[in-house]
């Protein structure tokens, strides 16, 4: 029997941390693949006719077989977060998730053009063959859009005061870089190098620095860790860990986090005499009640909390710290996924800056991408957080 695995099961259930109970796993998953099925269904019907009209022969057979394909290929993946055991499989099925989205939107728009042009006494034949065209190149142009766009770096800036600070610093927040298939060297390059412009004196991830919980998925590994090991923060570059992140006891992982020069705030405070930071290991894991972590700080000290999820944010804003920075939500990553993500979270929770009674929430859309390669309403980011003084 593994002990790391005893131990992490025995602090499970000391914790309370929450599970998914194997009835509502499988309910969860037969509402996935039934999501799936019946947008599959719908898309066969539609696409075999477009078909049927262009090539002038029946084509519901394979347009059945290449929708079936994409269920079945999208329910064996998806608990893994759309991770194969390849490269080009992971990006088949991520990408073909995207097209398949973006398809089903634009044959209901479609399809209620078509009604309209009904009503209005136009070919529908003829209407139902161009509008056809019409999905086909906006479906295309998202994903291509989507690809370019996931990409490029913005850089975020908000100027914050604290009170109990003495002087001006300079924090640079990343999260959800999701280091795996899709996000490797070039992106992280990139990244590095938005960061090192800044000349921040703290680095913080805030979370899903590996995608999938499997440091393995990246074949680049070591140079992303030599290249994150280049971050230059004159404090040093900090993290917690998020829901996709290996166990912290998993020892490829701490390897690569000392290789990166990452130290891991796993429930734990880090100070430098002006500022109090404190790292909260993620809801979904087990992990200490805010109030224990702070019992011992220096209440003449700001405080800035790391917490993966937004919704830890709650506890921070009912304690009156100063500041709490999350990730996780992507901001829905693409439209119309964002607005789903809504109603999960509150606007402040969703993402931005957002003063609440006497704390910062601040929320990055992320760094990185998973499940898709592909970015539309969100963009990954760096965020630059100026503190400075006040009463």
């Amino acid at each position: 029997m593994n002990p790391n695995k005893s131990n992490q099961s025995k602090r499970s259930a000391q914790s309370g941390a929450p599970s998914v109970s194997r009835p509502l796993q499988a309910a969860l998953t037969l509402g996935y693949g039934l999501c799936w099925g019946l947008v599959c269904v719908y898309l066969t019907l539609r696409v075999s006719r477009w078909l049927s009209l262009l090539l002038h022969r029946p084509c519901v057979l394979p347009t059945a077989l290449v929708f079936l394909a994409f269920c079945a290929m999208s329910m064996a993946m998806g608990k893994t977060y759309m991770v194969g055991r390849h490269r080009w499989s992971t990006y088949l099925c991520g990408v073909s998730t995207f097209l398949v989205l973006y398809l089903s939107m634009s044959v209901v728009l479609s399809d209620l053009i078509r009604l309209v042009l009904g009503l209005a006494g136009a070919d529908q034949t003829r209407a139902f063959r161009v509008l056809g065209w019409g999905c086909l190149l906006f479906t295309l142009g998202a994903a291509c859009a989507g690809f370019c766009h996931a990409q490029r770096i913005k850089l975020v800036n908000h100027s914050l005061v604290c009170s109990g600070l003495t002087e001006p610093r300079r924090l640079v927040l990343l999260s959800d870089l999701h280091i795996g298939y899709y996000v490797g060297v070039r992106h992280i390059q990139k990244v590095v190098e938005q960061v090192n412009r800044l000349l921040p004196d703290l680095v913080v991830i805030s979370g899903d620095i590996i995608n999938a919980g499997n440091t393995r998925e990246c074949p680049e590994l070591d140079q992303v860790a030599r290249l994150l090991s280049q971050l230059q923060a004159r404090e040093g570059v900090f993290a917690v860990v998020g829901n996709h992140d290996p166990d912290v006891s998993d020892p490829d992982f701490q390897q690569f986090l000392n290789d990166a020069h990452i130290t891991l705030l796993e429930d734990q405070v880090w100070s430098d005499g002006r500022l109090q930071l404190v790292g909260r290991t993620t809801r979904t894991k087990p992990r200490k009640e805010l109030d224990q972590l702070t019992a011992d700080l220096d209440p003449r000290l700001p405080v800035a909390v790391v917490d993966h999820d937004p919704l830890g944010s709650r506890d921070v804003v009912a304690a009156g710290l100063q500041l709490v920075l999350c990730g996780h939500t992507h901001k829905g990553q693409v439209l119309p996924l964002e607005r789903f993500v809504r109603v999960l979270y509150s606007r402040a929770e969703l993402w931005g800056c957002t003063k609440l009674k006497d704390t910062y929430v601040v929320v990055t859309a992320g760094t990185g991408y998973f499940s898709m390669p592909m970015r539309l309403g969100s963009s990954c980011e760096v965020v630059c957080l100026d503190l400075t003084p006040g009463p």
